[in-house]
């Protein structure tokens, strides 16, 4: 699915033309259940979420991607954002945690992250109105 803001921060997905959809799994949602049960999830800006973050922990990171899905909120994610997550990930590798990346293939972000494992792999994107635009690269980084 999709999740976007407009400018003024208010969901703005058009909703399909699907005349059923089942919006509620009894089992999957026992499952998510479980599987959350000792889990913390905080809402709010990344370098608060990871602040607590020590060796041994893994991270993963799937912030808005640069120069592609960086608008879909409001006030969008900026390439001082995308610093700041990079500088993010340096301060975890330092502390030990494992971390995940995953974003566009752009030289941006591989020259962010040109100190870390960074493999560019194709993706079939499941969201376009193009289906012609469906495909593309991104790169999977990481710090192990």
């Amino acid at each position: 699915g999709l999740y976007r803001l407009n400018s003024e921060g208010m969901y703005n997905v058009p909703s399909s033309k699907k005349t059923k959809c089942v919006l509620y799994d009894e089992k999957n949602f026992s499952d998510t259940s479980k599987a959350l049960k000792n889990t913390e999830i905080i809402c709010g800006d990344f370098e608060v979420a990871c602040s607590t973050a020590k060796e041994g922990d893994f991270v993963f990171f799937d912030s808005p991607y640069y120069n592609t899905f960086d608008t879909y909120q409001a006030g969008g994610f900026s390439e001082d954002d995308h610093r700041r997550l990079a500088k993010l990930f340096t301060e975890l590798t330092k502390r030990k945690v494992k971390c995940l990346l995953t974003n566009s293939d752009e030289k941006f972000i591989k020259d962010l992250y040109s100190s870390y494992k960074i493999k560019i792999v194709n993706v079939k994107r499941m969201i376009n109105c193009d289906g012609n635009k469906r495909t593309g690269k991104e790169v999977i980084i990481t710090n192990y």
